[in-house]
């Protein structure tokens, strides 16, 4: 029966396609992301909005959202008005 198996893939046209593989997607999905890590000490709204605007406004102009955890130095009226 292994025989029939093995015989049945190496002529199998389906089965011998090469797939495409996803790891690169990932590897380069993470790539871009690291763009906009920055790691500190402390990140204080006035910190967080010159990054923003530094790092990520001038070069890319309107964000269109932001995804955060909610945290108190994203969601004080520093940061609401500079969104």
């Amino acid at each position: 029966m292994t025989e029939n198996i093995q015989t049945y893939t190496h002529k199998c046209p389906n089965c011998q396609v090469m797939k495409e593989s996803k790891k690169e997607l990932e590897y380069e999905k993470v790539q871009y992301q690291m763009k906009f890590i920055k790691a500190v000490s402390e990140m204080i709204e006035k910190m967080m909005t010159k990054f923003l605007h530094d790092k990520i406004y001038i070069n890319y102009e309107i964000l269109c959202e932001i995804l955060t955890d909610n945290s108190v130095n994203l969601i004080e009226e520093v940061m609401r008005h500079f969104m």
